[in-house]
């Protein structure tokens, strides 16, 4: 991502949120047990999903939007969004390689 010039925001509360997953625009689903690091998307035996549903990405949303926040929990500052491309996602040597399986 960062050869493409895209941003990404991390929050902080170790102890709330343990998804490993984005919805973009309401209407793609990213989801899997990876961590966003090298080593998990190079290296590790991870299973990653990503579906073009609306239906699927809205829920997502709404079920991550439902998490109660701790008065204490500390974010980056919210940022309004990054923008991530169908093109960058579906590309076999960009995005696409993080739903790729490891081969031998």
């Amino acid at each position: 991502m960062r050869k493409n010039d895209i941003t990404i925001y991390f929050d902080t509360p170790e102890h709330l949120l343990h998804i490993k997953g984005v919805a973009i625009d309401d209407r793609y689903i990213f989801l899997g047990s990876a961590n966003w690091s090298r080593a998990a998307i190079e290296d590790n035996y991870e299973a990653t999903y990503f579906e073009d549903s609306p239906q699927d990405a809205l829920a997502f949303r709404k079920y991550v939007d439902k998490i109660p926040i701790q008065e204490n929990d500390i974010f980056l500052p919210q940022a309004k969004g990054v923008s991530i491309s169908k093109d960058f996602l579906l590309s076999p040597e960009l995005g696409r390689t993080l739903l790729n399986p490891h081969t031998s």
